[in-house]
Order: C-alpha cells, then sequence, then structure tokens
C-alpha cells in the first residue's frame, strides 16, 4: 500500500477529500479511486522506473482510441498536465472512472458466448484503428521489455532453452501491417467493464506495446482458458470460447490475418507468465494460493506439450 502521506498530496493537487479513497489493485497496489466533484481512478509510478515519454505514449494511445469512438478510459489533465510530479520519487495519471460492471466469470448470464463475441469486437475494433496510427510518442516493441535481458538461471534448464526458441522463431515471422501493430498487451476479463447498454469498456493500457494481433488474441484465450478446469473441460471451453471471440474480432477488424498463431503464441504466453511473475513478484507477499499457483504452472510447462495439451488446435 502507498504511504497516507502520499495519498493526501495527491487529494490535494485534486481538491478532494482523503474520505472515500481506496485501493483498487494493480500489480503494485498503485491504482486508487478518489471521489472529486466526480469519481477518479489514479495510477501511480514509480520514477526511476518509467520516463516521461513513455507515461505520454500511453495517454497518447488513449486520447487516440477515445478520439475514434473506441471505449477506453480517458486520461484527465490536472493543472493543464496529464503527468503529475509528487514527492518519495512517485508520480500518477488521473482517469474518468468507466462506468460499469467486472467481468464475473461465475456469472452464467454475464459470462456467455455472447460476450466473447463483445470482446472479440471490441479487440477487433482496436487493431483496425492501430493501424493507421502514427504516434508522437511511440511504444515500445515487444522485444524490448527488460523481461528479455534479465537473468533466468532460476528456471529450469529446459524452460530457459524453450524461452529462447520462442524468441528466435518471433523474431523469424514476417508480418504484414495487418498482422503487426500496437497492441492492448493484456486484454483479459479483468480489464473490462460491462456497461448497462451491454458496450465493453477497455481498461489499464500500460502494457501496450508493438506485437502481432495475434499474440493480443492469444493472451485473452489464455486468461479465458483459466476460468475453466485443466484437461479436457478446458479444451472445450476454450474451443467455444475462440469461436465466439473470433467470429466477433472479424467483425471488428474486418479480417483475421495472422490469427493462425494463436496456438502458438498461447503457449508462449503460458511461458511467459510464468517468467514474468518469477521475475517481478515479491515472493514475500504471495498467498499460499499464489504460491501453489505458480507451482501448477511450473509442473504443467514441465511435463506437458502445450498449453491446452497434445493436439488441441484452435485455430485449424
Amino acid at each position: 500500500m502507498v504511504d497516507s502521506s502520499v495519498i493526501l498530496e495527491i487529494c490535494r493537487l485534486l481538491d478532494c477529500s482523503v474520505d472515500g479513497v481506496r485501493c483498487l489493485g494493480g500489480y503494485n497496489n498503485n491504482v486508487y479511486e478518489v471521489k472529486a466533484d466526480k469519481p477518479m481512478v489514479v495510477k501511480m509510478f514509480d520514477r526511476a522506473s518509467i520516463s516521461q515519454e513513455q507515461l505520454m505514449s500511453e495517454i497518447e494511445w488513449l486520447l487516440y482510441l477515445s478520439q475514434h469512438d473506441m471505449p477506453v478510459v480517458k486520461p484527465a489533465q490536472v493543472h493543464g498536465s496529464y503527468v503529475n510530479y509528487i514527492s518519495n520519487g512517485l508520480c500518477f495519471i488521473v482517469f474518468e472512472k468507466a462506468e460499469g460492471n467486472h467481468i464475473q466469470v461465475k456469472d452464467p448470464v454475464m459470462w456467455s458466448p455472447q460476450l466473447f463475441r463483445k470482446w472479440g469486437h471490441t479487440m477487433g475494433m482496436l487493431h483496425a484503428l492501430a493501424i493507421g496510427y502514427k504516434p508522437k510518442y511511440p511504444r515500445s516493441r515487444w522485444d524490448e521489455h527488460e523481461i528479455y535481458d534479465r537473468d533466468l538461471t532460476m528456471l529450469a534448464p529446459s524452460l530457459q532453452e524453450r524461452w529462447k526458441e520462442y524468441q528466435v522463431h518471433i523474431h523469424r515471422l514476417v508480418p504484414s501491417d495487418q498482422e503487426f501493430g500496437l497492441i492492448h498487451g493484456d486484454l483479459h476479463q479483468y480489464n473490462l467493464l460491462l456497461g448497462a447498454d451491454q458496450q465493453l469498456t477497455v481498461l489499464d493500457f500500460g502494457d501496450s506495446e508493438y506485437h502481432w494481433f495475434a499474440y493480443d488474441a492469444a493472451v485473452a484465450v489464455y486468461h479465458a482458458a483459466q476460468t475453466a478446469q485443466a484437461g479436457e473441460k478446458r479444451r472445450e471451453f476454450t474451443e467455444r470460447f475462440t469461436d465466439s471471440f473470433m467470429d466477433g474480432y472479424a467483425e471488428g477488424k474486418g479480417d483475421t490475418s495472422g490469427m493462425h498463431l494463436i496456438d502458438f503464441f498461447l503457449d508462449f504466453r503460458h511461458l511467459y507468465s510464468y517468467v514474468y511473475h518469477n521475475l517481478f513478484s515479491d515472493f514475500d507477499k504471495l498467498t499460499d494460493q499464489q504460491k501453489l499457483y505458480l507451482d501448477n504452472m511450473r509442473t504443467s510447462l514441465l511435463h506437458d506439450s502445450s498449453f491446452l495439451g497434445s493436439g488441441c488446435k484452435l485455430m485449424q
């Protein structure tokens, strides 16, 4: 949790009360809701870990999408600035609080083929807009992420080797403009809000990067698949999910170029998630359930031929 003095400083800048401030989460518990004239969301950053140009690249991307009627969270200026510097080596961005409900995967009315199709349609719209996007502050390419420069000797040798093989394979792929561009990077179900009008609003663009559009789709498939029990039930659910998702995607983008790579990127995402959590999680703060989740991921990666099992192909 962030120090109370930091919260007080932010509230002074926003001219709002500290009453009602609550932590919404974030990977480092750095996202808070505050209540001024209208509810706002504040996302804090360590200035030593991110530059103003990086922050502006996210803001510029969001403003572009919003201007083209893409339902996304909207950044707001504070005293004429989007990036606001405070003490303790921190800065913050303010977003208008989006309307809607978080996705409930145990609600069969909400967690349905209709939602999966809307989800795909939303991603397809995003990718279609990315094709013509020419920013002043460009985002990084996938291979510029620090994860690819880190020491991975804590991993089993076979996983280290597979990690290298994935990178080589991705670099050898030759995309067209319809297959590669700026993606969301983490468009799982918890980064969506479902409004009363049944429209989805997209949250948290912090992982946006230039990557294969198929990777973005694979991220959605991967996280949706994890809501089903591993084994045959997961395979069956994931096939149904992908059918609905891709129907919506084709409507939103207009084509499905490069989507044959979803199966490859699904397996890559499985290893990527394991590597990411091992590098960036504070293991002293993990719950027993979170530690068990990582242990199960490791077992799966070491013993299963693919995330969904041998012979399972989503994109025929």
